[in-house]
């Protein structure tokens, strides 16, 4: 089981729960990096599947300390907001309403001067 640092949960249209999660993963040579992990129902109700990762945006390294974002749009797709260390917002979100496929990291930009803040 990885470390969860933070996490975030959202419904897919249907109903099946969706769990996004920052955890420290080891690599081969003992070095911990943080990755976003997600996780879903197969159908409404039942537990949870098998961790998948959605990696990394661009190898960065994540603000452990701020929870991913993870909202529905308006046409049913999951979408995801995560920070990095250095303050940039990067998104992903799935390929199709409910799927498990989700696209790779894009980034939303530079921050505001200043930089982002949870507090603001």
């Amino acid at each position: 089981m990885p470390e969860v640092t933070a996490f975030a949960m959202a419904a897919n249209r249907d109903g099946r729960l969706e769990l996004l999660a920052i955890a420290a993963l080891s690599s081969k040579s003992g070095n911990f990096h943080s990755v976003v992990l997600r996780e879903g129902q197969p159908t409404p109700g039942e537990s949870l599947g098998a961790w998948v990762s959605l990696g990394r945006p661009d190898k960065r390294v994540l603000q452990e300390s701020w929870p991913p974002a993870l909202a529905r749009n308006v046409d049913g797709r999951l979408e995801t907001v995560v920070a990095t260390s250095g303050g940039e917002l990067w998104h992903s979100w799935q390929r199709r309403r409910g799927g498990q496929d989700w696209t790779g990291w894009e980034s939303l930009k530079h921050p505001p001067p200043g930089g982002w803040s949870p507090h603001r």
